[in-house]
This record gives structure tokens, C-alpha cells and sequence, in this order.
């Protein structure tokens, strides 16, 4: 007899491990990602650039492809080696970010990121489907708010041991290799970049590509899947526009909370990012753990909105919680209120995920979290960096009005995003009849 659909087919042991690695993985891609914003002035000078094509670097080049591509390798998710997509979009995205050390030109430094981007693409449609195979709905929260800390270690790595680096590199002279000309500061692409390839080959050599919950078969055509990802009610759209929204202040916050810093508290760049990396490190880890393991206490109780529950009252508390560091009136109150602020901002990251998961049919997981990962990274990024800076420039005319211009954004993002979350969470009761009648938003 087989197993039932929700018994892990590995060691809970190993299962874990699995995790580990793949956060390490996601790790990797966060600090690839984020050290070029810590090279915005030696690329500028270096190159003869404008900040409209610094800004290109650091965001269109990567999230286009990030995002768009993410979608047909979803659908690729759903058919082939989740394993060995894993593999080669780590090793494809660690050997660009390397060879943008090597770049003699901006068009060059433009298409090694839109490498990246491509590679990056890969790592999470795939691992939220490997996952969803790894682990029971009971478990599975918690496992994708594990393999989400990768995130915030990343970002928090990215700017700590990333800004170390370059304080070490930015003295030392141009150097040549391969007949090229490579400053100093450029190494620190290669540094960061090269290990990514260890971490390629040990996911291809230790994780092995679990038994789907069902056989793979034939995969829906676009169109159909399109159509089923609406079913039942609309509830995966209701949660797919929750979360894009929310995101808008997860990127507006990661764009400009070491300015903040620097500009109300007046601390130099060095140590406002270390600040916020050092929050991103350690607050941010605890607010997905306890973000997962709620929902996954709740789901083992008979609570099968347990998921949908959980982000609507993030989202409702996160709303007074964003006046808090803007309020305080020295360094100390304002990183405290930080903290809190990342704690209750990554709660529902992995719950979101977990919800997604769990919400379509294992062949059109790998797709769903594509087109999951596509709406917050089209949403948050064009309108979380973009939003307070138009307030601030236009509405406060004022560099001191950041704090406010990140507030407002958050309040009338999160407003919308609990609405959409409620949404969701009632018409997922309505159409399930599992779940617990006394249970009623």
C-alpha cells in the first residue's frame, strides 16, 4: 500500500539537512545579489556611469530576467529534476557573479547581472516544490520559513562581511590577470561569487529529488494552468496579490533603512548598514521561525485555514508596528523598534509559501511559486524603493521626511494587503469544508 499523500518519503534527519543546504543556497544568492549596492561609488567613477545606470545595475538588469524567467522555469519545476535545476542555477548564477569582477565595460557588467538574474530564477520555484515533497502540510511552514532565513542572512551577510571585504580591498592596487586590468574593488564579485560553485555541486551530490505526491503526467498547458491557479473562488489570486503588496514594504525597507539611519541619526554609511544587517541577521530569522512554527501548530490542531489566518494578522499588526522607529526619539529606542519591525515583516514570508504549496495540485507547484515569486518581485520592486522616494521628493519635499514617506508607503500597502488577505482567507473557508466551522474571519 502506498504511503498517504502528506507522509514524508525521507528521515526527518535528512529531510532537515536538505533545508540546511538550500538556505545555504539561498544565502549565496542574496549576497550575490546585494554587494553591488555596496560598490554604487568605485562603479561610478570607475566606469563614467550616472545613477540612472548604477540603478539599472542594481535593479532592471537582475529582477527582469528574475522575474520573467522564473515563470517558464517553473513550469520546468513541474516535469524535470528539481534537484538539478537547483544545481545549475547556483553554478550559473556564482560563475556571473564572478565573472562581473572580471567586466571591462558597462554593457559587460550589465549582461553578467542579467546572468544572475538568470540563475537566481531557478533556486525557489523548485525548492518550494522540493520541499512540499520533503515534508507533511503540518510540517511544511516551518520548513519553508528555515529555508527562507536565507534571505536575511544573505542581505545581513551581504552588507556586514561584504562591507569588511571592501575595506580591505578598496587600498590595494589594480592588479592584472588574463591580460585584463581588474581594480581591487572588482574582487570582491570574485570572492563572493566562487564558492556558490562548492555550494552547486554539493546540492547535485546530497540531495536527492524526492517521489511527487503525484506522478508527474502530463503537464497542463499554459492556458489550463492559467485557469486552475483561479480555482477554487480566485483564492490563490487574493493571496498572490496579499503578498506582492506586502513585499512593497519588505523592499522599501531594505532599500532605505541604512539611509534613514543616515540621514535622521546621521551615522556614516559603513555603520548604518551594519546596523541594519546585523537586525536583518538576527531579528529576522526569529520573526520567520516563529512564523512557521505557528502556522504549523495551528494546521496540526485541524485548523485548515491555519496559513491564510496567519498572514491576514501579520498584516493587521505590522500596520501600527511601522510607526514605531519613526517615533523614537534616540539610536537605541529606533534600532529596538527595528527589530521588532524585521521580527513582524518576516513572520509570513514562509507561510505565504507554505500556502501556496499547499493551496494547487502538486503539477503546477513549481509554476504557482514562479508566478508567486514573479508578482512580489514585479510589485515590491517597483513600488517599495520607488514610492517613499517620490513622497519624499514631491509631498515632504524633504530628506529628513524619509521616515514618513516609509510609513505612509507601509500603511496604505499593508491596508491593501490585509484586505486582499481577508479576501483570501474567507473564500478558502467557504469552499473547504474540512476546516473548522467555529472558524469564521
Amino acid at each position: 500500500m502506498p504511503p498517504p499523500p502528506d507522509a514524508p518519503r525521507y528521515s526527518p534527519v535528512y529531510a532537515w539537512g536538505v533545508v540546511g543546504l538550500l538556505m545555504v543556497a539561498y544565502i549565496f544568492s542574496f549576497v550575490d545579489r546585494y554587494v553591488l549596492n555596496l560598490l554604487v561609488a568605485p562603479l561610478k567613477q570607475h566606469f563614467s556611469l550616472s545613477d540612472t545606470q548604477v540603478s539599472l545595475l542594481m535593479g532592471a538588469s537582475f529582477a527582469m530576467f528574475y522575474a520573467t524567467l522564473g515563470l517558464p522555469i517553473g513550469r520546468l519545476v513541474d516535469r524535470a529534476s528539481r534537484r538539478n535545476i537547483i544545481a545549475g542555477g547556483v553554478a550559473l548564477w556564482s560563475l556571473m557573479t564572478a565573472l562581473c569582477g572580471l567586466a571591462q565595460s558597462y554593457g559587460q557588467l550589465f549582461w553578467a547581472r542579467v546572468g544572475v538574474g538568470v540563475g537566481e530564477a531557478a533556486l525557489s520555484p523548485a525548492a518550494y516544490s522540493l520541499l512540499a515533497d520533503y515534508f507533511p502540510k503540518q510540517r511544511l511552514a516551518t520548513a519553508l520559513s528555515v529555508y527562507s532565513i536565507g534571505i536575511y542572512l544573505g542581505t545581513g551577510a551581504a552588507y556586514l562581511g561584504g562591507g569588511y571585504l571592501l575595506e580591505w580591498l578598496l587600498p590595494l592596487p589594480p592588479s592584472q590577470w588574463a591580460g585584463l586590468t581588474v581594480p581591487a574593488w572588482q574582487w570582491l564579485f570574485v570572492i563572493v561569487g566562487l564558492p556558490g560553485l562548492l555550494v552547486a555541486a554539493l546540492v547535485w551530490l546530497l540531495v536527492r529529488e524526492p517521489r511527487r505526491h503525484q506522478p508527474v503526467g502530463p503537464v497542463p498547458s499554459l492556458a489550463e494552468s492559467w485557469r486552475r491557479l483561479g480555482q477554487p473562488a480566485g483564492v490563490f489570486w487574493w493571496l498572490l496579490a496579499g503578498s506582492a503588496l506586502f513585499t512593497v514594504v519588505s523592499y522599501g525597507a531594505g532599500t532605505w533603512l541604512p539611509t534613514y539611519l543616515m540621514r535622521v541619526h546621521q551615522l556614516p554609511f559603513a555603520q548604518a548598514s551594519r546596523w541594519v544587517g546585523l537586525a536583518s541577521m538576527l531579528a529576522a530569522p526569529l520573526g520567520l521561525l516563529m512564523g512557521g512554527r505557528l502556522a504549523d501548530y495551528w494546521t496540526s490542531r485541524g485548523h485548515g485555514d491555519a496559513k491564510f489566518k496567519l498572514c491576514f494578522g501579520v498584516a493587521v499588526v505590522f500596520l501600527p508596528i511601522n510607526l514605531g522607529y519613526n517615533a523614537m526619539p534616540n539610536l537605541p529606542l529606533t534600532l529596538a523598534a527595528l527589530a521588532v519591525f524585521l521580527v513582524v515583516l518576516s513572520s509570513a514570508v514562509g507561510v505565504t509559501a507554505a500556502a501556496v504549496q499547499e493551496l494547487v495540485p502538486p503539477p503546477l507547484r513549481g509554476f504557482a511559486a514562479a508566478v508567486l515569486l514573479f508578482a512580489q518581485n514585479a510589485v515590491g520592486l517597483s513600488l517599495g524603493p520607488t514610492v517613499p522616494a517620490l513622497l519624499n521628493d514631491y509631498v515632504f519635499g524633504s530628506d529628513q521626511a524619509l521616515g514618513r514617506s516609509l510609513v505612509l508607503t507601509a500603511v496604505v500597502a499593508l491596508t491593501a494587503s490585509a484586505a486582499c488577505f481577508w479576501v483570501a482567507w474567507r473564500r478558502f473557508n467557504q469552499r473547504n469544508p474540512q476546516v473548522d466551522p467555529n472558524i469564521d474571519p
